[in-house]
């Protein structure tokens, strides 16, 4: 198993879409609570309101239900 550092330096500024966050995190839900509680840094490609949400890989790795 990694340690949390090997993490930081390997997932270092990647992103995932929201899709592949939710199924890594577990549910809809809970994905959603932890980007509402800043748990989770997002990034919005555009300024329109469907443009795609990026996650922060290295969050969505603490949190994901594996």
């Amino acid at each position: 198993m990694m340690d949390f550092e090997t993490m930081k330096i390997i997932l270092n500024g990647m992103e995932f879409s929201k899709n592949v966050a939710e199924k890594l995190i577990g549910s809809r839900r809970r994905m959603n609570y932890l980007i509402d509680n800043g748990m989770i840094r997002t990034k919005r490609q555009g300024t329109k309101e469907n443009a795609k949400y990026f996650l922060n890989a290295l969050d969505v790795m603490k949190y994901a239900s594996i």
